[in-house]
């Protein structure tokens, strides 16, 4: 506690400086006088790290990336991501936001980890606890993170029935093609159809660069997976 209290102090006085009643630099030097404030408390990523570490598992972490970092972006912290909230697709202004998450999945969140806190203590004690640990994975995998959620209702909200069903018809019309024709086809002309499709519904609102990378894994991995499926000499043809 003395830590933090040494670590906010600098900052909660440094108005001193500005107001012209004490400079800053006589404000850090009598702080530490009290005692140096180190380097804080581990950070939250340390420490799912450590609670992954101490279990073997992966959950923790996971949970941190997929959920917390992004439900803290929208729902906690100002800044450019929560605000454009607030803001419709037609750019017209909403006093109330939208929500990034289904209704559902805070509940699935606890119940996760509730799992795995119980797998933990259980563990901990020298007791089975493969089944919280399954428990804990079911709600797990059912809980979406807030960044698909406002990715669909973007993708819907922008987009009209029509451009739905296009996207519909285009992935149907994809699988048809890699289950026979792509057969006979060389790579680049695979990956050109691929690629096609992913540019055809690209947010005319990024610029292209950096649009690309994530195109290029992609339809990389499409096409290397499909390749796989049908024989190595089909990623080479």
């Amino acid at each position: 506690m003395k830590t933090e209290h040494l670590r906010a102090g600098s900052k909660l006085l440094a108005f001193l400086d500005r107001a012209g009643v004490v400079p800053h630099e006589v404000v850090k030097e009598a702080l530490s006088a009290l005692g140096s404030p180190g380097t804080g408390a581990p950070t939250i990523p340390q420490m799912a790290e450590r609670v992954d570490t101490e279990t073997s598992g992966s959950a923790v972490r996971d949970l941190y990336e997929r959920l917390y970092v992004p439900a803290s972006t929208y729902f906690v912290h100002a800044n450019p991501a929560s605000l454009l909230r607030h803001v419709k697709p037609d750019r017209a202004l909403s006093e109330r936001p939208s929500d990034p998450w289904t209704r559902r999945s805070p509940v699935r969140l606890a119940d996760a980890c509730v799992g795995l806190v119980a797998g933990a203590i259980a563990r901990a004690d020298g007791v089975p606890y493969e089944l919280f640990v399954a428990y804990a994975e079911a709600h797990q995998v059912r809980t979406m993170t807030p960044m698909v959620v406002l990715t669909a209702k973007g993708l819907t909200r922008s987009s009209s029935i029509s451009q739905l069903l296009d996207a519909v018809r285009d992935a149907h019309d994809l699988r048809r093609y890699l289950a026979g024709p792509a057969n006979d086809d060389p790579r680049e002309v695979r990956e050109a159809r691929i690629r096609a499709i992913y540019t055809k519904f690209a947010d005319p609102d990024l610029p292209p660069e950096a649009l690309k990378p994530v195109y290029d894994y992609l339809v990389n991995r499409l096409i290397d997976d499909w390749a796989e499926t049908n024989g190595s000499s089909a990623s080479v043809a």
